[in-house]
């Protein structure tokens, strides 16, 4: 569901205080599904997982297969630990080599946000063609977008055409709301009349008590919103799914439309081992076994947090505009040693240093900037302590 999208995407845009933790991820999950037709069903299993990460914990390769064939694979790449590319494959027993079904390409802008993501698709084996583009769209230096724009790869024409749009959000941190957001509306283009029109709206609320997030859809009646459908998702301790109840709107009553229910195992050091899924559709029915996840092979990674945004009062930037080089000054920040770079609004950089304290923090640094072309930078400083700030700059 395009909720759940928005909170993996949320993941990515969050930032949190400069810090280190540990993380423990298993190299390996097998997979079971319930077979009930013997009396008492058993658990059977449906091959495993094998996991690939890098250094900072991010999983880099995931392959499914049996003791006999290969499934399936994702692959994902990273730059300066920025998800750059996904690539989803299923293996080919004819050629008996990987073929790529799903690719997602990920363009982030010099301050490290989602700019855009492009997303292809292959049919019946093909080549991967463009099938839709999401555009994020942000005020001045915020981390999450106040809209995305998704369009639709038009064949005929070679271009991207809008389609609808998330917009309208309203964010809260991950500490007081799971979701992130407490709520936002889509629309749709209407081509014909050059307008957007309003779709649904998405509306979420988080008891930190009972641990349990309730996100409401909303569709477009004329000018008024109606019910559509809810979803109430419950977390443990370690905010980890236990829970997901899916409800629609009719008669004036909220309604099952299926629910799920996550039954989690830690070991000693509370590290998930085994997660089993219960399922149901319909209210007379009890929740029966569906799914098996048994994790092995586990790996600890230390991993940084994002850095520090740094206060906006302790960076200095002059003449701003410039019509030759800028004088950047930092002040009242401890650090040894900073990069100081310099980016145009395609995320290209186009100035790159290492800067001592002394030299920073003096204003004696200077960007030569007579060369650059007339237009807005983004001037990018983090330190070796893993502190941050960003400005706009313009060169007349």
């Amino acid at each position: 569901m395009k909720t759940l999208y928005l909170i993996a995407l949320l993941c990515a845009l969050c930032a949190s205080a400069f810090a280190q933790t540990t993380i423990t991820l298993p190299g390996k999950t097998e997979y079971y599904v319930w077979n009930d037709e013997p009396s008492p069903g058993t658990w059977q299993g449906a091959g495993a997982y094998t996991h690939t990460y890098n250094n900072r914990g991010q999983e880099t390769e995931r392959i499914h297969a049996t003791d006999a064939i290969n499934i399936s694979r994702s692959v994902n790449t990273y730059e300066n630990f920025l998800l750059k590319e996904s690539i989803a494959y299923l293996w080919d027993m004819l050629t008996t080599a990987w073929k790529p079904t799903l690719k997602s390409t990920y363009v982030h802008d010099a301050q490290g946000r989602v700019a855009n993501i492009v997303y292809q698709s292959s049919t019946a084996g093909g080549p991967l063609t463009n099938t839709v583009k999401s555009i994020h769209l942000y005020t001045g230096n915020e981390k999450k977008p106040h809209t995305v724009v998704h369009q639709n790869w038009d064949p005929a024409t070679g271009t991207w055409k809008d389609d609808e749009k998330d917009t309208n959000f309203m964010w809260v941190s991950e500490a007081t709301n799971p979701a992130g957001f407490i709520m936002y509306e889509t629309q749709t283009y209407d081509a014909a009349a050059n307008a957007w029109t309003n779709v649904e709206r998405v509306n979420t609320s988080y008891n930190a008590t009972t641990r349990t997030l309730v996100m409401t859809t909303e569709e477009a009646s004329g000018s008024t919103w109606v019910n559509s459908e809810r979803e109430t998702i419950t977390y443990d301790d370690k905010k980890n799914i236990t829970g997901m109840l899916i409800q629609e709107w009719n008669n004036n009553a909220w309604e099952l439309d299926n629910e799920v229910q996550y039954v989690l195992t830690y070991n000693s050091s509370n590290v998930l081992t085994e997660r089993i899924t219960k399922m149901r559709d319909n209210a007379g029915e009890a929740l029966e076994n569906a799914f098996r996840e048994v994790m092995s092979d586990f790996q600890s990674f230390i991993v940084t947090k994002s850095a520090e945004q740094l206060p906006a009062s302790s960076l200095a930037v002059f003449p701003n505009p410039t019509n030759s080089s800028l004088k950047v000054a930092l002040s009242n920040v401890s650090f040894q040693e900073a990069q100081v770079e310099l980016f145009n609004l395609q995320g290209v950089k186009v100035y790159g240093a290492s800067i001592s304290h002394r030299s920073l923090t003096s204003g004696a640094h200077v960007i030569p900037a007579e060369h650059l072309s007339a237009g807005m930078y983004i001037l990018h400083i983090k330190t070796d302590n893993n502190k941050e700030i960003s400005r706009r700059v313009v060169k007349n």
